[in-house]
């Protein structure tokens, strides 16, 4: 087995918590996308109708989109992995890197002076056409391992670590606002105590819109501070 034949192990959440015919169904399948994306939607569907998903049509309809963007997606980047470029242009391009490798020295023989430079030109040419044709290859198929074009492990643990992080908010409280200023006088610290920069609430942005209103008033200006005068203010 060559090192192009080495395939990618990615870690998949929650494959062992499956019970034991799903983990069968799955292994034996020929096509495991498509069918885990149909038990997922599947699931979906029986828990719409058991009223475990109380939620309104058009937000989860959705899910359901994005679910079918993705397999779009997958569908897409499975091209790039399976379908390679045809045999006729591959082969016709090797013909013509190697023509142009056995041409260009007697070309750069009639147009440059010395050995040195006939050498110079023409390696640097044959360099750059040789050099892209290896980075047209390599992208053709970033998903191989030993491709550099893309980190498909690196991106997979990346998806992995968002995943759990989803998964730790089950248990985590509600977040809560309390709308308010700070009192006059009191500093805000932190749980360790260090004192905190302070931090503007939407009653204290509105306090602050309608004390600039009353001076304008006073002196006889426009109804209204310009927008600069309510962001650039210090308080006293």
């Amino acid at each position: 087995e060559g090192p192009s034949e080495i395939k990618h192990r990615f870690e998949v959440l929650g494959a062992q918590e499956l019970d034991a015919d799903t983990q069968t169904k799955i292994v034996q399948s020929d096509h495991r996308v498509e069918l885990v994306f149909q038990m997922i939607q599947q699931l979906v569907v029986d828990n719409i109708e058991n009223g475990v998903l109380s939620i309104p049509p058009p937000i989860l309809t959705r899910s359901f989109q994005h679910m079918a963007d993705a397999l779009l997606t997958y569908k897409e980047a499975r091209k790039f992995a399976f379908e390679r470029l045809p045999f006729p242009y591959v082969f016709i391009t090797a013909i013509l890197l190697l023509a142009e490798a056995v041409g260009v020295p007697f070309m750069m023989i009639l147009y440059t002076k010395g050995l040195w430079s006939s050498f110079f030109f023409t390696f640097c040419c044959t360099f750059l056409l040789w050099f892209m044709n290896g980075v047209s290859d390599d992208l053709d198929n970033p998903f191989r391992r030993e491709s550099r074009a893309l980190d498909a492990s690196r991106a997979q643990h990346e998806l992995n670590g968002h995943l759990l992080q989803l998964l730790e908010q089950r248990h985590a409280a509600p977040v809560t606002y309390t709308a308010g200023p700070t009192p006059l006088g009191q500093v805000a610290t932190g749980s360790s105590g260090v004192p905190r920069p302070p931090r503007a609430s939407f009653h204290s942005w509105a306090a602050r819109a309608s004390t600039l209103s009353e001076e304008a008033r006073e002196d006889k200006g426009p109804a209204s501070a310009p927008a600069d005068a309510l962001f650039n203010r210090v308080d006293p």
